[in-house]
């Protein structure tokens, strides 16, 4: 009959030695885990490696197929300059002033182009000023000089001494196209003289007292004609400004 303890005994051993081997068994599993893992990362660096190896190997292939093509062209130019072609400084000087020539025709065939652009613009545009200019001069409160400038009274000053041709006056504007758009504004007064701006100023702020607001319709030939200053002017075009005579400025005060 087996004594009881010794066989525990050794079925604690058996337990023990299998609980050992167990942990053996797991060390050497991670063991070859992690050098399984390395290895893996060796081999794909390696295929990474190799990879660019190939990629450097074709660049450099493409390359010097490039400079072999560049170099058969230097030689197939050199070969076509070694046949007695080379330009005398004669005939390159007689090269030069023909595309001279030629430049200038096309720069003034350009130039004649724009200009002739530039002249339809113009007319067009003195066309519908005209057409404007008939049609407001027939609306209320708008009235008509001598020389064809429309204007209209917002409100009269209460002073009865009117600018000259040669005074200086202070003045707040808004000037604007016949299809309202503005280009040019002064919300605060302004100081210039009479002689020095448009006719259509000159003429158009003589007819008024210090104080008064009024709207000016300016003909092309009153302002600035073919000749804009800007180019949200475009060539004869109706001006229309409205104006306030703040002051008129004192020769004193002007100096």
């Amino acid at each position: 009959m087996v004594d009881d303890e010794l066989y525990y005994k050794h079925i604690e051993t058996l337990i023990e030695e299998a609980i050992n081997n167990a942990k053996q068994n797991e060390v050497l599993f991670k063991k070859t885990v992690e050098g399984l893992r390395k290895e893996y990362i060796r081999l794909q660096q390696d295929e990474e490696a190799q990879q660019a190896n190939e990629l450097a190997a074709k660049q450099e292939a493409a390359y010097n197929q490039f400079a072999t093509s560049i170099s058969n062209e230097i030689r197939g130019l050199n070969s076509f300059a070694g046949q007695e072609l080379e330009l005398s400084d004669e005939e390159l000087q007689a090269v030069m002033q023909e595309f001279s020539k030629q430049l200038e025709v096309k720069q003034k065939a350009k130039m004649e182009a724009d200009m002739a652009k530039q002249k339809a613009e113009a007319a067009k545009n003195l066309e519908a000023g005209n057409k404007f200019l008939e049609e407001n001069k027939t609306k209320e409160g708008v009235k008509v000089t001598e020389s064809g400038l429309q204007y209209k009274v917002i409100e009269l000053g209460k002073g009865t001494e009117k600018p000259t041709a040669t005074s200086t006056v202070k003045a707040k504007y808004k000037g604007t196209t016949i299809d309202g758009k503005v280009f040019d504004e002064s919300k605060d007064a302004v100081a210039f003289p009479l002689n020095g701006v448009i006719r259509g100023w000159t003429e158009g702020l003589q007819l008024f007292p210090e104080g008064s607001k009024f709207e000016l319709y300016i003909p092309a030939n009153l302002g600035y004609g073919e000749h804009s200053p800007s180019p949200a002017i475009p060539a004869n075009s109706v001006l229309i400004f409205e104006i306030e005579l703040v002051e008129i400025v004192k020769p004193e005060a002007a100096k």
